[in-house]
């Protein structure tokens, strides 16, 4: 089931119908991003509210007012203290207005004049689509400051063109919001093109509306198998994650997950105990709500894949079923770059692990960058927290096709070949394929029991992992039903089920290690992945994956929670051993090494690889005079 959350990203000048595609443009690290025009809708910035309405006439050219939004602000905000344009103290509002299709140059033109000839209305701008989607520019755009000295630079730059700084963001400061009312000289999409090609900033982009994508579909299946495959309606034995090797070392207990996602049933039988004291809804800025009337199934059921609570006699067991859920929810249509970006941040003041099950498919936008850095980078006290997002499903295009065994498959086996973003745009996210119960990547077509499924997983150069993603039981809520004491529990698929897999890895290695970093808690789960299916995959070694042989549809391979979890449990911490005979396999991940007359015994074996990671196999002594050192923290270059 597809769920589509409006994302908020700026404004742009009306530019006759006519004008070309290239007119319309912003700059995404460095890149220019071209934008389609939409000519069957307009979108209106007013003081006050269009009411929605319909059978609207100007000059015999009807249109339809089809929403009204209040434009939000993140209380992320710091105002400036000294504002450099009059700020209107009427609420502003967004409406995106429906028009006739076929419009010639010249209708178009007056309708655009007479819609902005209403006394509130500041600005009438075109629509876009980008990537097939619907995206709507705002008034606003956000300008990254390369040092807080420039703060000058921009007050000079705005006061030139009649802008208004609003305030920079308190978790990322160099980050400026800047509002284009009715007496600024220029629209944000252009005010944005300025600031950037200046070359005074680091980064300037409009805000405009986009979508984002839940990577799910929920057909109901009778199995359960990604905890324990024991090859049951044509599935392999053994093509599971092996959590309950992990289960013997730990459950997860002392962390906290944060799946961003849609709000989830916080009072479900099989959740309720594992839920965490906070949470935030970045549409509302206050605690996440859900509601069975209009909240799908999507958030519960991740949820409840990571923790749903284990040997209470109801439902399912998490993978880590003694962690805690912190539910950080879009619950409205209309979420900016910037309220997504608090999600991140508010989510990384708590939680260990952020789970995100979505892709977002509107046009790229730094400020969502900028949040999962933060989170990456402070989350945990420093340490990082763990981000892990799906790589995004494929459902276009490919036609099916009976062989002759009146199988049903879909003749297209490069569905998916390109990542979803944002789980694309940071190497540090841990991004998460698909796979079925026979150990393929999930490919649009038919599984080995029968049963169809209408998307492929999507791979590429960004995927790390894959996971379970068909066919997977979990707790859910029916959308629109009425609370009862029990509620039915379906199975899931998509990608948005592979990812909490491997969230929930996450959590198991961090409750029995809460000392490591976000970034060595990713690269244990790469080091200790199965190579699944090499009768299909050839895993290579790769320049750029320095963890192990790679593929690009399987990543490192599917991910093993009791494999991880020991490893976790051999990256020691030891910074000297002198005169010690290492007799057993250890990794050593992410620290810079030194070693001095060391003897490895004839049948022992030590890897060091260019990214500080050690692998240490049978047993080596180091002499009494020799050093094996572990440097806790990097050495800096003069060392």
């Amino acid at each position: 089931m597809k769920r589509y959350i409006s994302l908020l990203m700026g404004l742009l000048a009306f530019i006759p119908i006519s004008a070309q595609q290239s007119d319309y443009y912003y700059y995404y690290k460095g890149n220019r991003i071209d934008l389609e025009v939409d000519s069957t809708r307009l979108y209106v910035v007013s003081e006050g509210e269009l009411q929605p309405q319909t059978g609207t006439y100007v000059r015999s050219i009807s249109y339809n007012v089809k929403s009204s939004t209040k434009s939000p602000m993140s209380s992320n905000i710091i105002p400036l203290k000294t504002r450099h344009t009059l700020s209107t103290t009427t609420e502003v509002y967004f409406s995106s207005l429906e028009i006739p299709d076929g419009l010639n140059p010249s209708q178009y033109s007056t309708l655009v004049e007479e819609v902005k000839a209403k006394d509130n209305v500041w600005q009438v701008l075109p629509s876009f689509n980008y990537n097939g989607y619907p995206i709507n520019a705002t008034n606003k755009f956000h300008v990254k400051l390369k040092t807080a000295d420039d703060l000058s630079k921009l007050q000079q730059l705005a006061t030139e063109y009649g802008i208004e700084i609003v305030g920079n963001d308190k978790y990322i400061p160099l980050w400026y919001t800047l509002s284009c009312n009715a007496a600024s000289a220029i629209h944000a999409i252009e005010a944005a093109n300025i600031f950037y090609t200046s070359g005074m900033f680091a980064c300037s982009e409009p805000e405009m509306y986009g979508y984002v994508v839940s990577n799910t579909s929920d057909p109901l299946y009778e199995q359960q198998w990604n905890l324990k495959n024991t090859g049951l309606d044509g599935a392999m034995e053994g093509i599971d994650i092996n959590v309950e090797e992990a289960w013997n070392i730990t459950k997860g207990d002392s962390v906290v997950v944060a799946v961003f996602d849609e709000p989830i049933c916080v009072w479900h039988e099989d959740l309720s105990a594992n839920i965490y004291t906070s949470s935030y809804d970045i549409s509302t800025g206050q605690g996440s709500v859900f509601n069975p009337q209009t909240n799908t199934n999507h958030g519960t059921a991740c949820a409840s894949i990571i923790a749903a609570v284990q040997d209470n006699e109801i439902g399912i067991s998490g993978i880590a079923p003694e962690s805690k859920i912190m539910p950080v929810s879009f619950s409205g249509s209309e979420v900016s770059p910037e309220q997504i970006k608090a999600g991140f941040i508010e989510a990384s003041e708590e939680a260990d692990i952020i789970s995100c099950s979505w892709t977002y498919l509107g046009s790229r936008q730094g400020l969502i960058d900028e949040g999962i850095n933060y989170a990456l980078n402070n989350g945990r006290g420093g340490k990082g927290c763990v981000v892990v997002f799906s790589s995004g499903n494929d459902e276009d295009g490919g036609n099916y096709y009976y062989d002759e065994e009146g199988n049903y498959y879909c003749e297209d086996e490069t569905l998916g070949d390109e990542i979803g973003y944002p789980a694309n745009c940071n190497p540090r996210i841990l991004t998460v394929g698909g796979i079925t119960p026979r150990g393929r990547r999930t490919l649009k077509g038919q599984l080995a029991n029968g049963r169809i499924v209408f998307w492929s997983s999507n791979y590429g150069q960004e995927l790390d992992v894959v996971a379970p993603s068909v066919e997977i039981y979990t707790a859910n809520y029916p959308n629109g039903s009425t609370p009862s004491s029990t509620y039915y529990y379906g199975n899931f698929n998509g990608t948005s089920a592979a990812c909490p897999h491997a969230s929930a890895v996450a959590a198991l290695i961090l409750s029995a290690h809460p000392d490591l970093t976000g970034d060595q808690v990713v690269s244990i789960i790469e080091y200790s992945a199965k190579k699944i299916r090499p009768d299909l995959y050839t895993y290579q070694v790769d320049s750029l994956r320095p963890h192990g042989t790679w593929n690009e549809e399987m990543g490192y391979g599917l991910i093993d929670a009791g494999a991880a979890v020991q490893i976790a449990d051999k990256a020691t911490r030891t910074t000297y051993l002198r005169d010690t005979v290492v007799t057993d396999t250890k990794h050593i991940i992410d620290y810079d090494v030194e070693i001095e007359n060391a003897v490895i015994s004839d049948d022992g074996m030590v890897e060091i690889d260019k990214e500080h990671n050690v692998l240490i196999k049978k047993s080596f002594l180091v002499k009494k005079e020799g050093i094996f050192r572990v440097f806790e923290t990097p050495l800096s270059n003069d060392n």
